[in-house]
């Protein structure tokens, strides 16, 4: 019976302990403030909540959930940080380690990339950034501020999921994500509060503008994803393209075949 009682005093001293705030300032390696840098509050491996440090290189999670237990600090160019949270909640200055990319041919070839406030949109450019060098619109996109997920499907701190536009369309297939390339973009809009235009359903929009293109006339590009586990999983997507002076006209043709074991259990 005592041991009873003493898990329930621990459970209700959990719930009833005070909420705190969770804080501190990124500086760069020059010991400038690192301004518009995702920090991300966990627990354990698990998303709880997402900021920004501001042009002071300030974070702060006023009335931090109580389950939190570390922040995961990221910004492409410098090494994640996964940092367990202070009995106080107060990890004062946090110094930024520039990455061993920085050191490589990449750096050469591209700034850090920079991010503005314009409107309500966080704009980041892209276009002759070391972002242009990741790979895929995918690949930006996890590096973006106010940003985070994979896989074609993101969301915004504070907001929820995204939807996503590139050039003004809106993107119904994830593949289109991954098939972009990073160094046909220009830069990423994040709007975290998007107007009556986008729908009352609509929690965030990402949109991507790329490169003002260049030649005219049909293009064609086809891809194929093929996975062997006990049978042969097929994906094949071919994409037309008609562009003349402004206009652009898309096609997308899919085609997926697969096949599943399903087991009854008594």
């Amino acid at each position: 019976m005592r041991y009873i009682s003493t898990i329930t005093l621990l459970a209700i001293s959990h719930l009833l302990s005070p909420a705190k705030d969770i804080t501190g300032t990124l500086i760069d390696e020059t010991g400038q403030p690192a301004s518009f840098v995702n920090v991300i509050l966990m627990k354990d491996s698990t998303f709880i909540d997402g900021k920004t440090t501001d042009d002071t290189g300030l974070f702060i999670f006023e009335n931090a959930d109580s389950l939190a237990n570390k922040v995961k600090i990221t910004m492409i160019g410098y090494e994640d940080m996964v940092l367990p949270i202070p009995e106080d909640g107060n990890y004062n200055t946090i110094s930024l380690k520039p990455s061993t990319i920085m050191l490589g041919e990449v750096v050469v070839k591209g700034d850090l990339p920079s991010t503005r406030i314009k409107g309500n949109a966080f704009v980041t450019r892209v276009e002759n950034s070391i972002l242009s060098t990741t790979g895929s619109a995918n690949d930006v996109l996890k590096n973006i501020p106010m940003a985070t997920g994979t896989d074609g499907k993101f969301s915004v701190f504070g907001r929820g999921d995204a939807i996503i536009y590139v050039n003004g369309r809106l993107v119904r297939s994830s593949d289109e994500v991954w098939q972009l390339s990073s160094g046909d973009i220009k830069e990423i809009q994040v709007i975290n509060n998007p107007g009556a235009q986008y729908g009352a359903n609509v929690n965030a929009v990402i949109r991507i503008v790329t490169k003002k293109p260049v030649g005219e006339g049909f293009s064609v590009s086809a891809y194929t994803d093929n996975i062997y586990n006990k049978w042969f999983t097929t994906k094949e997507q071919i994409n037309l393209k008609y562009r003349t002076g402004g206009l652009e006209i898309f096609g997308i043709g899919y085609f997926r075949h697969e096949k599943h074991t399903m087991k009854n259990t008594p």
